[in-house]
């Protein structure tokens, strides 16, 4: 799905867009959901991207898995603004102590 949204043209991805979201908001895996909405934030517009990340982040704080959730914390570091960035490090070093 995410490849096909950069060939879309503007209109048509947006509507597909909101589809995925829906789509993955559904999936009850947490890691594999976390993983989606991570792929979908650089689709969102401005107005949407800070919703989205908390939505992300909430989802990858609950990866029961220790190790899956820091991999999954570790690719948002650069995607966060700098203020929280080094709360996210330590999360992450804190969850592979």
């Amino acid at each position: 799905m995410i490849p096909l949204l950069y060939l879309l043209p503007d209109e048509t991805r947006q509507v597909v867009l909101q589809e995925a979201l829906a789509a993955t908001r559904s999936v009850s895996l947490l890691d594999l959901r976390a993983e989606l909405l991570r792929d979908l934030l650089e689709f969102v517009a401005d107005d949407q991207s800070a919703s989205l990340l908390a939505e992300t982040l909430s989802a990858t704080r609950g990866i029961e898995d220790r190790d899956s959730q820091a991999e999954a914390l570790s690719a948002l570091v650069n995607r966060v603004a700098d203020d929280q960035r080094a709360a996210i490090v330590r999360e992450v070093i804190a969850l592979m102590q």
